[in-house]
């Protein structure tokens, strides 16, 4: 169905931008109603060019990446705190707020 979908947004729908949003949208759903499905296969079943232009798959990527860069931060603050290096230091040497600093330092470990 949601192939159908994507066929009929393609070729019934005139206004481009409004083309893109629907599509996007039927993948959207597709990607949370599918989790164990990879790009690959979301991709062969709608028949479309590459999923990972679609703006779910680059905010996820985004959030990924952010997350990723959180839990860096988090490891390397709380080494740096270890050697006792002051909380000052840290924010400059990781060109960060010393707010942002005292915030991971007295976040309880995940």
């Amino acid at each position: 169905m949601a192939r159908k979908l994507v066929a009929r947004t393609k070729s019934e729908i005139d206004d481009a931008a409004l083309r893109v949003n629907l599509i996007e949208l039927i993948e959207t759903v597709i990607i949370y109603k599918l989790p164990r499905l990879n790009r690959e296969e979301i991709q062969s079943m709608l028949q479309i060019h590459d999923i990972r232009e679609s703006r779910v798959y680059q905010e996820a990527k985004e959030e990924g990446r952010e997350e990723v860069r959180e839990e860096v931060l988090r490891e390397v603050i709380l080494k740096m705190v270890a050697q006792n290096i002051s909380v000052a230091k840290i924010a400059k040497v990781l060109q960060t707020s010393v707010k942002e600093v005292q915030h991971i330092i007295s976040k309880p470990a995940e």
